[in-house]
């Protein structure tokens, strides 16, 4: 998978929060070192990490509210 440094994105800025989530989102995608798909638990997850920005993306296919196996309590 390959996402390209034009990837497009909001320009509007909003609450901080969210800004700031955005940003980590697009970094931690971006960057992507390992990608994997997952079976267990209640589903199948895409797990996206970036380890020089010491982050991970995390999405589920399954059951809502379902727990995601191996993932640490934040």
């Amino acid at each position: 998978m390959k996402v390209h440094d034009d990837f497009i994105s909001t320009s509007v800025p909003g609450d901080a929060v969210i800004m700031d989530f955005e940003k980590t989102f697009l970094q931690c995608l971006l960057g992507a070192s390992e990608i994997q798909v997952l079976r267990g638990g209640d589903g199948r997850y895409l797990s996206i990490t970036n380890t020089e920005e010491n982050s991970t993306l995390w999405f589920r296919y399954g059951v809502p509210g379902s727990s995601i196996p191996d993932v640490p309590d934040a």
